[in-house]
């Protein structure tokens, strides 16, 4: 299962190449804050490849609440099969586009190119009334950071269902054969970055971590690029230019290695505990993770024979970046608002927000109702605590309380944003040039920026 949850990771990142961009400060004109609107007798969804096992829980639910709703879901098929996923894209971009659709949209990072544009384009309903007026419910117990990535000028356009923070994971002895720390900031990280490409740039038995990480650590970093909803470029700024230039010196080791087809490899490689045998072996210098129960289970079984230490990838506001995994928005032009706000509030609920990480439904890691994900890793932790793997090669100590409390605090306390996948390949494929010493990086700004300005001016 971590497999499969660092696969579609992967794949959102790798395939999107997703950039952060801010939370809020949308342009959009102010609506005045609606009530909820009158109960229908139906409700319509759709079952997307990605979100369908949440969704469906989330429905069986609903209908056991409001047994006289009528309830429709649309299935699109298991995400095994890209093409499913493009068909129900297809479909749900030209509805919403059309003023029709699903009464509620639940998304995940691959679903829309560019969030932004999506809420900028008024297909979303502003619920910031509804919440307001709904004397049963409010955001008061859930992580306040992260829902604020679904509002823009003050209206409530989507709201999280869940999110996940990079991470990496070494041990103290892995960081001295470097003399090194866990980095705490920017520069540290691209210092680190730069050493580690100059010096094993022709050492393939060596690797920074076991995945391409360029998308992760721009996405983790919250330097901003472009924001299609206040049509601003900032690809001038010198937190820019100095990421691209640290990349750069990791490039060789990195992302081209991944093109080439070289690949960190061990030789007792098994389906679990890889990650930790490459830190044993000395081959990989950080594990990184972004699904997190995966990245404590490394930790326990580093726990045996050495001193694992972790930290988020470092940013430029100080705090840990968060992406959103799974989030939900009610149509604006949904015939049936009061049961999509009300299946919403469902996919809000501790039932469900502890379902979504006990089942493993994809796209879906750290829930954003308080003191549900300490509860799950502290389960976990006490569950797994003395088994490992057949061999006997990796074995999972009982990680300490305080470790779990400290992880949790790191996770929770974190800022947001949004994710514009078309612009973080705009930014791939205009700066890739510069990373192979076929353009000056002046020349590649430039291409980036004459891009950007069309994109966010359309």
């Amino acid at each position: 299962m971590k497999k499969m949850k660092i696969r579609y990771k992967l794949l959102a990142c790798l395939t999107a190449l997703v950039l952060l961009v801010g939370c809020s400060g949308c342009a959009m004109e102010k609506e005045k804050a609606e009530q909820i609107p009158e109960q229908t007798d139906s409700l319509v969804v759709y079952a997307g490849p990605y979100t369908a096992k949440f969704l469906n829980m989330a429905v069986k639910l609903f209908s056991i609440i409001y047994p006289d709703i009528n309830v429709e879901v649309r299935d699109f098929g298991d995400y095994s099969d890209y093409q499913n996923q493009q068909n129900y894209m297809e479909v749900l971009k030209s509805e919403l586009a059309a003023g029709t659709g699903p009464d509620l949209i639940l998304f995940t990072p691959v679903d829309f190119e560019d969030i932004q544009k999506t809420a900028g384009s008024g297909a979303f309903q502003n619920i910031s009334g509804y919440i307001e007026n709904d004397a049963g419910f409010s955001l008061e117990n859930y992580n306040s950071g992260v829902m604020e990535a679904g509002v823009y000028n003050g209206q409530r356009l989507f709201v999280p269902i869940s999110y996940s923070i990079n991470l990496f994971l070494t041990t103290e002895e892995t960081l001295n054969k470097e003399s090194w720390k866990l980095p705490s900031d920017l520069q540290e990280l691209y210092s680190q970055m730069t050493e580690f490409g100059q010096l094993y740039r022709s050492n393939t038995e060596r690797f920074f971590s076991h995945y391409p990480l360029y998308s992760f650590l721009l996405e983790s970093s919250g330097i901003p690029v472009a924001d299609w909803i206040s049509k601003e470029i900032k690809v001038d700024d010198e937190a820019f230019r100095d990421f691209m230039s640290a990349y750069k010196e990791l490039y060789s080791i990195d992302w081209k290695r991944y093109e080439e087809g070289i690949y960190v490899k061990d030789p007792n490689y098994t389906y679990t505990g890889d990650t930790v045998k490459l830190i044993r072996n000395n081959k990989i210098q950080y594990i990184f993770e972004s699904y997190h129960p995966s990245l404590l289970s490394d930790y326990a079984a580093l726990l045996n024979d050495q001193t694992p230490v972790y930290a988020a990838f470092p940013s430029l506001s100080g705090k840990p970046v968060a992406t959103i995994d799974m989030a939900a928005a009610v149509n604006r032009n949904g015939a049936n608002k009061a049961n999509a706000y009300n299946l919403l509030k469902i996919m809000l609920s501790e039932k469900m927000q502890t379902y979504g990480s006990e089942n493993f439904c994809l796209y879906y890691d750290i829930p954003v109702l308080d003191g549900v994900y300490k509860k799950l890793l502290e389960e976990q932790n006490r569950k797994y605590a003395g088994g490992g793997t057949p061999d006997g090669s990796i074995r999972y100590a009982l990680i300490p309380d305080d470790t779990i409390n400290s992880f949790v605090s790191l996770v929770s306390d974190v800022t947001c944003s949004n994710i514009s996948p078309q612009v973080q390949s705009f930014v791939w494929e205009e700066m890739k040039s510069y990373f192979e010493d076929q353009k000056s990086y002046e020349q590649c700004l430039e291409s980036l920026r004459n891009k950007l300005e069309l994109y966010i001016n359309e």
